[in-house]
């Protein structure tokens, strides 16, 4: 059964899933013989893109004015600079993080893309463009991610 949006409308089964196959991630690497290095890295990649959609949000907001109705124009410039650093950074480190990590880490958000399908399914809302776009590339990275592991050019 699918819960509703809790009172500070977060998505309590998106939240249950996700921390539960982070935490199984987390004790799967524990028990493998990857080194820590590789699994930091993975690691990085697989939590630094959602950062990167949360500061582009975060731009988006300031400039639309989402959120600024009751606040001062000085706290609407400074949440426009941390935004902006938020941004700079993120991108920063999805170059840090290397290209190999983040196609294996596009395998890993495609299998999530059935629970959004879903909920855009219960929402009775149909994918916008945007989605779909992001969709594509995803599945093109998690193709390309899953070549480059079985011919073997991308390795640990």
């Amino acid at each position: 059964m699918v819960k509703p949006p809790n009172k500070h409308e977060a998505p309590q089964n998106a939240l249950l899933v996700t921390s539960g196959l982070t935490q199984a991630l987390m004790i799967v690497a524990g028990c493998s013989n990857a080194g820590y290095l590789v699994l930091l890295k993975f690691a990085t990649s697989l939590s630094i893109v959602p950062y990167l959609f949360v500061s582009l949000y975060a731009v988006k907001s300031v400039l639309a004015g989402t959120g600024f109705a009751q606040r001062s124009r000085a706290e609407r410039v400074r949440s426009g600079i941390a935004a902006l650093l938020a941004l700079a950074f993120t991108v920063f480190m999805l170059y840090g993080a290397g290209l190999q990590y983040l196609l294996l880490s596009a395998i890993v958000w495609e299998t999530g893309f059935w629970f959004f399908y879903q909920g855009k399914k219960e929402q009775q809302r149909p994918f916008t463009i945007v989605e779909k776009i992001t969709w594509l590339a995803i599945t093109l990275m998690a193709l390309a991610g899953i070549y480059g592991l079985v011919s073997g050019t991308i390795n640990f």
